[in-house]
């Protein structure tokens, strides 16, 4: 059984580690600045690919490629570089939890981003 307390004051969520990264994989997808970031990152690193092998006749280095989970974090921890009076937390995406209770009673919950 599960349990869930929403406090929209509160920033933690707990999980397991595979299912937390699950859900910023997918806050990351649904948040366009996010997405677009990762998406730019591996457009680099495969023009860094292809130029180290055009230059070397292959290629020497070995590129790692963050996670769009860790994107997020960062993006999130570097809020002061993006986020200004236009663009707050409005931008983030809306988080829907699907609760159910022991009665069968099901209720979403939806949290938009600047709350």
């Amino acid at each position: 059984p599960c349990g869930a307390i929403p406090d929209s004051g509160t920033t933690l969520i707990t999980a397991p580690k595979e299912q937390i990264v699950q859900l910023m994989d997918e806050i990351c997808d649904s948040w366009p600045r996010c997405r677009q970031n990762h998406t730019a990152l591996l457009q680099a690193a495969e023009a860094a690919r292809k130029a180290a092998t055009a230059e070397y006749g292959f290629n020497p280095f070995t590129l790692t490629i963050q996670s769009k989970a860790m994107i997020l974090s960062r993006l999130l921890l570097d809020c002061n570089s993006w986020m200004n009076e236009t663009v707050g937390l409005s931008e983030l995406p809306t988080l829907n939890f699907h609760l159910g209770g022991r009665n069968g009673t099901k209720k979403d919950l939806p949290m938009p981003g600047h709350a």
